[in-house]
């Protein structure tokens, strides 16, 4: 036991000094008269994190609150058939999952991390038809395949 306070203490005490040590970077200030080069950037939404609609009728069945926490069917609506030749065609992705809110609660998702991205200058395009200047694009799939 004295054994295992003392190698937590080491631990806490390690974490504590890189801590201190640690610099802050400093802010570079770009020159407004060069030309911004900004490389092409696929943003691609974790597993479980890219919101599915139905087809038909645009509903969305995964991604919003109701959906993650009360799913209806307990969520084996969304299951895929064992066959891998019966594709699940009714269910389609729509884009990352920005944010979730439940009453008063609200949490962002990715939508901090793309809005910084097109702050620091990307310019959201579609995967499909990239336009000239486009250099954000926001790869949607289905994570169930």
């Amino acid at each position: 036991m004295r054994q295992a306070i003392s190698l937590i203490f080491a631990f806490g005490l390690v974490l504590g000094l890189a801590a201190f040590g640690a610099r802050k970077a400093q802010p570079v200030a770009a020159d407004p008269g060069a030309p911004q080069d900004t490389v092409p950037l696929v943003f691609i939404p974790g597993t479980t994190g890219t919101v599915l609609r139905e087809s038909d009728g645009g509903r969305v069945r995964w991604g919003n609150t109701r959906s993650l926490f009360l799913p209806r069917d307990r969520g084996y609506a969304l299951a895929l058939p064992l066959t891998p030749s019966a594709r699940d065609r009714r269910l389609e992705p729509g884009g990352p999952i920005l944010k979730l809110r439940l009453g008063p609660y609200r949490r962002l998702i990715y939508r901090p991390l793309l809005d910084s991205l097109e702050r620091a200058g990307y310019v959201r395009g579609d995967l499909g038809e990239p336009l000239p200047g486009q250099t954000l694009f926001v790869f949607s799939y289905d994570w169930r395949l």
